[in-house]
């Protein structure tokens, strides 16, 4: 039991590495931290990508919602005035803007606007994390040796 202070400090300390073994633990932490990185990276990925097919599958229906509500709404019928008679239009400006306006169906034009942003939105996060992916360059080791 009667350990010299350097024979303590040996057996508490064994455990670190050696002063030749750093290179190999500094590998070891550059490694964990790369796959810890590529694993996030990876599931923002395919959580940009589920939100992208989400957008992409609710933008199908808003989009069919939109087509209706615009030909339902008579806001074609004056549009296409804007093209057949400007000359009316010019007189009455007013009123055609304050007609044209009521009749946008401004429901479904929002709904299939913020769709098509969350859709675009989704893909950023996935191709930004999937180059991030690529990019990190992950080398495995064998570190049974320490």
């Amino acid at each position: 039991m009667d350990m010299t202070i350097d024979a303590q400090f040996q057996a508490l300390f064994h455990h670190f590495p050696k002063a030749s073994e750093e290179g190999i633990f500094f590998e070891r932490i550059l490694f964990a931290l790369r796959e810890e990185e590529r694993r996030r990276a990876r599931s923002r990925a395919f959580g940009g990508a589920v939100m992208a097919f989400a957008a992409f599958a609710a933008l199908i229906p808003a989009s069919r919602e939109l087509y209706s509500a615009v030909f339902s709404s008579g806001f074609i019928k004056y549009f296409s005035l804007l093209f057949s008679d400007v000359g009316s239009i010019g007189l009455y400006w007013g009123d055609f803007l304050s007609a044209l306006s009521e009749a946008v169906p401004v429901f479904s034009v929002a709904l299939v606007f913020g769709l098509f942003s969350l859709l675009l939105l989704g893909l950023r996060f996935f191709g930004k994390n999937m180059f991030i992916i690529n990019s990190i360059k992950v080398h495995s080791h064998n570190f049974s040796a320490v």
